[in-house]
């Protein structure tokens, strides 16, 4: 029978929503030996609740399950060097992803409209930046996925009180929009789901664009997907400007996958399941596409 493990935890900010991914992910999966592979805060391993190096967990499964959901650059490139078959993406291309800055240089080499953003190193002067910078604005952090919306001076100068650089980002108002990618799926060696429009109590698919708007959101989704060189599964987050259009806020590597998340609600509506992707990505992994 084949060894899965199934990766959670890990040294990030995006440690809670691991723990719950992973959990359901252990649940989900039927007909493999599942193993439960757990890295805590401080970067140990465990598998099935003892602690064990790296080295030996990879030894004791055929292929891991990756539901970390940010970069963990010890556990990623351990993967990576180790040439230890997992889902998702690999060490690199997690990396761009995880860091704001290189993802939106990405975005702009490739021609995508994104918000107007610039970096802010610590000691930035606040009135200056207010000055020169459209208010209101989005101040994103690189160590957390925490995001701030400051709208005055005083707001501006509490956020810069800290010593790591941040990124501060255009507001644009309008309506969020998830677009998730499936490898391999029914036949397309890349799967675009529908659209979906995220509201805070609820997730609207099929959402209600117009044909021009929703071919824009897939294709884009698509070359996000291609030129980021991501593997097996990705998202991409835009806002849709009633009058500016179209524009990529984010791309990611692994989508929440709960059970009232935009991503089951898109996948649903073609008729597919949570289990049946869980499954279908591990035979991905395992056999190497």
């Amino acid at each position: 029978m084949t060894r899965v493990g199934v990766l959670r935890g890990g040294n990030t900010f995006g440690y809670d929503q691991s723990i719950r991914s992973g959990n359901l992910i252990l649940n989900q999966l039927s007909g493999y030996h599942v193993q439960d592979i757990f890295v805590d805060k401080n970067g140990t391993w465990h598998m099935q609740g003892i602690p064990v190096l790296p080295h030996d967990a990879a030894q004791r499964v055929d292929v891991v399950f990756n539901a970390l959901h940010t970069f963990d650059k010890d556990v990623h490139h351990f993967l990576d060097y180790h040439s230890v078959p997992h889902t998702g993406s690999g060490a690199i291309e997690l990396a761009v992803l995880n860091n704001r800055l290189l993802a939106k240089r990405a975005f702009v080499t490739n021609n995508f409209k994104t918000p107007f953003h610039k970096e802010i190193l610590p000691g930035t002067d606040a009135f200056s930046l207010f000055r020169t910078f459209p208010m209101p604005a989005i101040v994103k952090y690189f160590s957390k996925s925490e995001t701030v919306v400051v709208k005055t001076i005083q707001e501006l100068e509490k956020v810069l009180q800290t010593d790591e650089p941040l990124l501060i980002e255009e507001y644009i108002p309008g309506t969020k929009v998830s677009v998730h990618i499936i490898e391999h799926y029914r036949d397309q060696p890349i799967y675009v789901l529908p659209p979906v429009e995220v509201y805070e109590d609820r997730h609207i698919v099929p959402s209600n664009f117009s044909h021009t708007i929703k071919d824009a959101l897939i294709d884009f989704a698509r070359k996000a997907h291609e030129f980021l060189s991501l593997k097996h599964y990705s998202y991409s987050d835009f806002i849709i400007h009633p009058k500016r259009g179209v524009y990529l806020v984010r791309v990611g590597s692994l989508p929440d996958i709960s059970e009232h998340s935009a991503f089951a609600k898109s996948l649903e509506s073609v008729g597919g399941t949570v289990p049946q992707f869980i499954h279908h990505v591990v035979e991905l992994a395992l056999e190497g596409k």
